[in-house]
C-alpha cells in the first residue's frame, strides 16, 4: 500500500496533572494498494488488483502524560472508535498483462478502528504546544464495487486488516493554561503576619 497524508483535528479535557481525553477526526488521503487475486480463468493463476482507498476516523481517545521536565512531557496512550473506508478507481489486470477490467464507482462502510500511540510534546508557551509522535491504528477491512464485468459472479475484491504507521506532528492550545509547567515549583510556607508600630 502506498503512503499516504492524514489531517486531522480533536477537542479534549484535561481531567488532572496525568490524565487527558479528547475526540478526534481523521482523514487519510487516497492511497494505492495493490493485491493478487486467484485468477481460475486466466493462464497464469493470478491476477493484479488495484484500488485507492482513503478513510475518515473518528476515535476517542485516553493519554497518559509521563511527567514534566524542561517543559517536555512524554506521554502514551489508546484510542477506539470508527473508521469510514472508501475504496475507488479500481481495476484488474489479467495475467501477463491480458486484459485490463475497469470498475466504474466507490464503494463505502463503517469499520470498528483502534490506536495505540506515544510522543511528547513540548510547552511553548503556557497555552501552546508542539506535539510529535507515533500512531499505530487498526482501521479494519476495505471491499471494493462489485467486479460484475469479469466473470466473478459479482464478487467484490476485499483487503483484509489495513493498519497505519503514522508519524504525527502538530499543535496543541490549553484553554486556561498548562500546557506544561516551565519546570519545579517551589512553595514558601508563610507564617502569621506580625506588626511592629
Amino acid at each position: 500500500m502506498d503512503s499516504a497524508w492524514m489531517i486531522g483535528v480533536g477537542a479534549g479535557y484535561k481531567w488532572n496533572r496525568y490524565l487527558r481525553t479528547d475526540v478526534t477526526i481523521d482523514y487519510e488521503t487516497p492511497a494505492q494498494v495493490k493485491g493478487y487475486a486467484v485468477c481460475g480463468t486466466c493462464t497464469g493463476g493470478f491476477s493484479e488488483e488495484y484500488t485507492d482507498i482513503d478513510v475518515w476516523t473518528v476515535m476517542l481517545n485516553g493519554y497518559v502524560d509521563l511527567g514534566t521536565w524542561n517543559r517536555i512531557t512524554p506521554y502514551v496512550g489508546a484510542g477506539i472508535g470508527a473508521a469510514y473506508v472508501t475504496t475507488n478507481n479500481t481495476y484488474s489486470v489479467n495475467p501477463g498483462g491480458s486484459g485490463r477490467f475497469d470498475y466504474d464507482g466507490k464503494h463505502s462502510e463503517w469499520n470498528l478502528a483502534w490506536a495505540l500511540m506515544a510522543g511528547a510534546s513540548y510547552a511553548v508557551t503556557d497555552n501552546w504546544a508542539i506535539d510529535a509522535g507515533y500512531q499505530y491504528r487498526d482501521l479494519g477491512d476495505a471491499k471494493t464495487v462489485k467486479l460484475h464485468n469479469a466473470g466473478t459472479g459479482e464478487t467484490r475484491v476485499e483487503w483484509d486488516d489495513l493498519t497505519a504507521h503514522e508519524i504525527r506532528l502538530g499543535v496543541r492550545y490549553t484553554f486556561g493554561g498548562g500546557a506544561a509547567p516551565a519546570g519545579p515549583v517551589y512553595y514558601e510556607p508563610q507564617g502569621p503576619i506580625s506588626s511592629n508600630f
